[in-house]
């Protein structure tokens, strides 16, 4: 969208928050391979600053324009609001070179994810719905993943006994997305199988009314 003459930030989508997400793991692949000391770059630093513009730069976007696209409020992609933060945060608690404790920079961003963790949820998802395209369910199980992974991490270096229930919720709650998602999709390929369903998918469809128009012509020539 940055380099195209048609479109622009307003039409940002939950899935534009996937290439914040890589940005926020090289900050944290660079923490943990101390990366600075070896090129005498702070990259962690710069990759941490860039994933952070385009995050707030599309978060503003999407949430300016959920009220026009309402279907958006129940998808599965909006779960990945929380991922790139989830992410950061880890990275974050690297930077400040003392793995005894959590930045407090970081425990903010924990509240920020689990805020719209709770939100999400409160909206309710439409898991038992048919998949609007394949592989589209998959949006639910990573980013409860990633704060899994963040709130562990969060446990060991506070050691308290409600960081660890808490940690153990989050990570039982990524388990039961992961199994329902599996299920969901295995179902629904069995439908597939016996010709009752089918995988929707754009570039397929797209591919087939393309050659069923080339076929109508000639048929007709």
């Amino acid at each position: 969208w940055m380099f195209s003459l048609n479109s622009s930030i307003k039409v940002a989508r939950p899935q534009f928050l996937l290439s914040t997400v890589g940005l926020f793991m090289l900050a944290v692949l660079g923490e943990q391979c101390d990366i600075e000391n070896a090129w005498g770059l702070n990259l962690p630093g710069f990759c941490f600053g860039a994933g952070t513009m385009f995050y707030i730069m599309v978060v503003i976007s999407i949430f300016n324009g959920l009220h026009q696209a309402r279907n958006e409020k129940k998808s599965p992609a909006l779960f990945m609001l929380f991922a790139p933060p989830s992410v950061a945060a880890l990275a974050l608690d690297l930077m400040d070179d003392d793995p005894e404790t959590f930045s407090d920079g970081a425990s903010m961003i924990i509240g920020w994810c689990l805020c719209l963790c709770l939100l999400l949820i409160k909206i309710g998802p439409s898991i038992s719905d048919k998949p609007p395209t394949m592989g589209t369910y998959w949006a639910y199980v990573f980013p409860l993943g990633s704060l899994a992974s963040l709130l562990i991490r969060y446990a060991d270096s506070v050691g308290s006994m409600s960081a660890r229930v808490l940690a153990i919720v989050y990570v039982s709650l990524a388990t039961l997305a992961l199994v329902l998602v599996l299920g969901r999709e295995i179902l629904h390929h069995i439908l597939v199988m016996k010709g009752v369903e089918r995988w929707e998918d754009p570039l397929v469809d797209k591919r087939y009314m393309h050659q069923a128009s080339r076929d109508l012509e000639s048929e007709r020539e």
